[in-house]
């Protein structure tokens, strides 16, 4: 199996706090968002935004904002691309992007069924991002994680096998 070489973020509650309001100027990162960011970009990581979105600009200007944007390689969002996850078109929008196989990619997202299971049924690893208060809905992830500080962990042990 090829090491894994790129990580896809949902963003959605995966890289920023729970919505507080509907519109994005009110959205924050968790405050481990950017720092784990920057780990995995120094570890030599390619990073991709795989993500449903209503609205492109809005979301550009967020990861923009946040100083989010440069640490990002490629973008695919559902308003974009014409089509929502588990969708395989999705992702292999961003895979085409970065000229990857899946089985060099993984996975970080808050849904199992959107997120995890569209990951897998293309043969790609995925991390569940697990927020408070849910539970598993029988799709298996290849890891769970609580807080984004725990990804680079998981990576460097599975870089290890």
């Amino acid at each position: 199996m090829k090491a894994l070489r790129v990580v896809f973020f949902d963003l959605g509650s995966t890289l920023w706090r729970p919505r507080l309001a509907s519109d994005w100027p009110d959205r924050e990162p968790y405050p481990d968002t950017l720092p784990t960011l920057r780990i995995l970009k120094a570890k030599g990581y390619r990073l991709a935004v795989v993500s449903d979105q209503p609205d492109g600009p809005d979301c550009h200007a967020m990861l923009a904002h946040w100083g989010m944007a440069p640490l990002f390689d490629a973008i695919a969002l559902s308003c974009e691309v014409g089509c929502a996850k588990p969708d395989a078109r999705l992702f292999r929008s961003a895979l085409l992007a970065l000229g990857v196989a899946p089985k060099e990619v993984v996975m970080v997202g808050d849904s199992l069924a959107a997120d995890i299971a569209g990951a897998k049924a293309l043969g790609m690893r995925a991390i569940w991002r697990r927020l408070p208060g849910q539970q598993p809905e029988g799709i298996q992830p290849d890891a769970v994680i609580e807080a984004l500080e725990e990804l680079p962990d998981i990576l460097d042990q599975w870089q290890e096998e």
